[in-house]
């Protein structure tokens, strides 16, 4: 029986998208071996933790190591002479001892931290990329020297999209072997047929992801339809989902009296917003693969995306949606102009979209996923 860590560097919220792989394997690994995972100290366990816990799987906390009278007294001496304090991930690695260990990075540098630490205790360790960022980030000369050798020793280095592989190779400019594409799991059935909504109602749109408007980019959508053209069509746009910028979104869409617009919030049923809606829309600025994509595929809806990440390997113009060549609000409004003008063939591009799924996307990610991390667990003395 192996000992197998994972680690989900996601810090900014409690749970997301990219924790859905990582989280499901470990359920299905627990039966066999030792399974527990090292995730942020929040003030209470997500009900997913929660699950995963009742499952055998151990949480390791990352909790502070130093009380608040130590970092104050450590505040007036010079740093040779501070306490150090042994980082929460190499206590993880000291108290559980593991064979291996599999670190979830929601970007392209959030895994170095534990790669080092992997790399000092001589334990083999994978990377699962879920994401990397091409707009609004790029690693520095010192990051992308430490962190190059320690991707090159990953055993396996996961990305979610073949852009994504494409462009950190690009980035960090080598060539990794050790890479390979996976997809994600998702949130509807993947047998799931839907009838198409009433094509005689106004063209109903939404947007599905996180309201972060650096990586999701819904303030170009509220660009785009405060122009005159588009609160005169008979189309609107719901917003599902929560994030640090929701407030901020719902303020500007009352400033700019887009009556056409409404945040709807998080919704646990996502075959219940495409029961009701025509076409996914996403301005993202950074990607991996967007789950919500692929859901609204399996629910026959057809997108406005992005190129960014891997949603044009999903997304062909014209087929089963509409591609912005990147995410401005010129180009994404040309690719939503387009939409409008084919809106009569929508209901075909949604099975075309349906197709696309079956074609590219296999049914049991997450069994493929713990398939090749058994593979490749180090031989037990």
């Amino acid at each position: 029986m192996s000992r197998i860590l994972f680690v989900s560097t996601m810090a900014a919220f409690p749970w997301g998208g990219s924790e859905e792989l990582w989280s499901r394997a470990a359920t299905l690994l627990s039966s066999n071996h030792k399974v527990a995972c090292s995730v942020q100290n929040w003030p209470e366990l997500h009900p997913r933790l929660q699950l995963l816990q009742s499952c055998g799987v151990e949480i390791i906390p990352r909790k502070p190591t130093q009380s608040k009278a130590t970092r104050v007294f450590n505040w007036f001496l010079p740093d040779c002479l501070q306490w150090k304090a042994a980082s929460p991930i190499n206590q993880a690695l000291a108290s559980f001892k593991p064979d291996l260990v599999v670190v979830n990075q929601g970007g392209n540098t959030d895994g170095l931290e534990s790669m080092l630490a992997c790399q000092k205790h001589c334990i083999p360790f994978f990377n699962v990329i879920q994401a990397v960022p091409e707009c609004v980030f790029w690693p520095d000369d010192t990051e992308i020297r430490q962190q190059r050798p320690l991707y090159q020793n990953s055993r396996r280095l996961y990305f979610i999209s073949e852009r994504n592989r494409e462009f950190l190779e690009t980035q960090f400019v080598a060539r990794f072997s050790n890479a390979v594409v996976i997809r994600n799991p998702v949130n509807v059935p993947y047998d799931t047929s839907l009838p198409w909504p009433n094509p005689e109602e106004p063209l109903r749109l939404a947007c599905v992801s996180r309201i972060e408007f650096y990586a999701k980019g819904q303030d170009l959508l509220v660009d785009i339809f405060s122009q005159p053209k588009w609160r005169e069509r008979a189309v609107t746009l719901d917003f599902y989902g929560t994030g640090p910028n929701q407030k901020i979104l719902e303020e500007r869409i009352r400033m700019l009296n887009l009556t056409n617009l409404v945040v709807r919030g998080f919704v646990e049923d996502v075959a219940s917003i495409w029961a009701g809606h025509h076409a996914l829309v996403l301005a993202s600025r950074q990607e991996g693969l967007p789950l919500v994509l692929v859901e609204a595929f399996l629910c026959s809806r057809p997108a406005v995306v992005t190129r960014v990440g891997g949603n044009a390997e999903l997304v062909a113009e014209g087929c089963n949606g509409f591609v912005a060549p990147a995410p401005t609000a010129a180009l994404l409004d040309q690719a939503l102009e387009r939409m409008w003008q084919q809106r009569a063939d929508l209901s075909a591009m949604g099975v075309n979209a349906r197709r696309t799924v079956e074609q590219k996307m296999p049914p049991n990610a997450v069994e493929e996923f713990v398939k090749d991390i058994t593979r490749l667990l180090p031989a037990q003395a």
